[in-house]
């Protein structure tokens, strides 16, 4: 319907940004923008995590020694009923690349979670397609959130209103980046994760895999077997979690009541899946929490008084 701008954000209404959005919008687009092609859709599709990775180059680094004599997605993933509308790339391969094709390109997609391909895992939407075989190469990033050009959307209208072909909407703009060899960028952001955990643990529950695809096998962490509810619910930024929530209503400066009612029970979790804030902080004397800049998601309550409506069941 709007068609003078080039790059489109879109955000769900259950998000909240505790900094200046303007700030978080230019910052992801800077970041997409630096990146190099060579292994990008591998470093996609990680959580980058600096106690386990180091610095973002040494994680490029170790990305690109993980990938030595394996295959890498190199150009457009081609398939029969899309011709592509992305760049070539300059060199057969991407070993021949140093790291300089790509840098200095605005990215056609922008996420705030990882990328991957969900074809072997039991991602709750990866067979949800109309028009396609079950077997197309195709990739996805849960939560449906970030930015996307002009181009990309403009091909996404094409083969739905003209070819019949449809994704869930997760997975929808970033198979068709792929397809067509469009520079798609999962922008890694501050992420608090409630809950005793290393960088070392994390790094191996959250990025398991292949180096060529990582969270794309039968222990991905994006399973839907609950297996790891106790970090996905507690995470502050998910396609579920309360963890959100409750930092959101401290950033409000709202008071804490451990007795109040969410979904017609008291604040119980024997499996620890959720954080609930028992007001032992004691802001009156220790003061207020000071929060960094966070991309938060799932809110569902911003009134003092909470309503009924949880972001995860109790």
């Amino acid at each position: 319907m709007f068609r003078d701008f080039d790059y489109y954000w879109q955000f769900e209404i259950d998000s909240r940004f505790t900094g200046h959005s303007y700030h978080l919008l230019e910052k992801s687009v800077e970041f997409a923008k630096r990146q190099p092609r060579k292994y990008l859709w591998e470093r996609n599709a990680y959580f980058y995590i600096p106690g386990t990775h180091g610095i973002w180059q040494s994680f490029i680094k170790m990305v690109g020694s993980s990938m030595k004599d394996r295959e890498s997605i190199w150009g457009p993933k081609g398939i029969l009923q899309v011709t592509p509308v992305g760049p070539k790339p300059p060199v057969a391969s991407p070993q021949d690349d140093d790291y300089e094709w790509g840098v200095g390109e605005e990215a056609d997609l922008i996420t705030f979670l990882p990328i991957f391909d969900p074809t072997d895992t039991q991602w709750l939407f990866k067979d949800m397609l109309w028009g396609m075989p079950e077997d197309v190469p195709r990739r996805t990033s849960p939560v449906a959130m970030g930015r996307i050009s002009k181009n990309l959307l403009h091909q996404m209208h094409i083969v739905q209103i003209q070819r019949g072909i449809g994704f869930a909407s997760e997975m929808m703009a970033p198979s068709l980046a792929l397809w067509h060899g469009l520079k798609a960028v999962h922008v890694p952001h501050a992420l608090y994760v409630d809950g005793k955990w290393t960088s070392k643990e994390l790094g191996r529950i959250m990025n398991p895999g292949e180096p060529e695809k990582i969270n794309g096998g039968p222990d991905s962490f994006w399973n839907w077997d609950h297996r790891w509810d106790r970090i996905l619910y507690r995470l502050s930024y998910m396609f579920t979690t309360q963890t959100a929530e409750d930092f959101y209503r401290r950033w409000l400066g709202y008071p804490i009541d451990p007795n109040q009612f969410t979904d017609g029970s008291y604040h119980q979790d024997p499996q620890g899946l959720n954080w609930f804030e028992s007001g032992d902080l004691r802001e009156d004397l220790h003061g207020p929490l000071c929060f960094p800049s966070m991309l938060l998601h799932t809110v569902k309550n911003t009134d003092e008084r909470k309503g009924s409506a949880t972001a995860v069941p109790v």
